[in-house]
């Protein structure tokens, strides 16, 4: 089976399935104007969506920079629309894949696949094997939360955050949990 480095972008809509609950015509607008921003974006970036279901997308990109690039100007572009979108949370992370009949397998995309429910609503987590790439060559800071479990993977990951804020009401509410006093 062939293997392969690639870096993944798993971005979700927020509140999706309560908005088609409330107002289906208006949910559909609004994640098809979102859409129009995310696929825009990725393609300018030199990404190629690999797969979506309903209001998520998975991209690959070639590079930790390209990745993380898209997800800034999705997460500031929808931030700047005027009409009606989602606000997403984005996870990017680069590792190791097979290849399998035109798909893609392992635990470079279930990482990336994880990260994605942990990151703040707006924002965007990114593994240490990303954040290691992009010192240097991306004009945003990612703040780092430390050592994370993530949902079904055994060892613990170095995870960073955009933006800086939403890093440290983790913090808190991370130290708030192991000391409740």
């Amino acid at each position: 089976m062939p293997r392969r480095l690639a870096c993944f972008l798993v971005a979700d809509a927020v509140g999706y399935s309560a908005r088609v609950e409330a107002n289906e015509a208006s949910a559909i607008a609004a994640l098809s104007n979102t859409r129009s921003v995310v696929d825009e974006v990725i393609a300018r970036n030199g990404g190629a969506i690999f797969a979506t279901a309903g209001d998520s997308v998975i991209a690959t990109f070639e590079t930790s920079v390209s990745a993380v690039r898209s997800a800034l100007d999705i997460q500031k572009d929808l931030s700047a629309r005027d009409e009606e979108v989602f606000q997403l949370r984005i996870g990017v992370h680069f590792g190791d894949v097979s290849e399998e009949g035109g798909t893609l397998l392992g635990d470079g995309l279930n990482i990336a696949a994880r990260l994605e429910p942990l990151a703040p609503v707006g924002g965007i987590l990114i593994s240490a094997a990303v954040s290691d790439q992009i010192v240097g060559k991306i004009d945003e800071n990612f703040s780092p939360l430390g050592k994370q479990k993530v949902k079904n993977i055994s060892r613990s990951l170095d995870l960073f955050c955009w933006p800086a804020d939403a890093a440290r009401r983790h913090r808190r509410r991370r130290l708030a949990r192991k000391w409740p006093y």
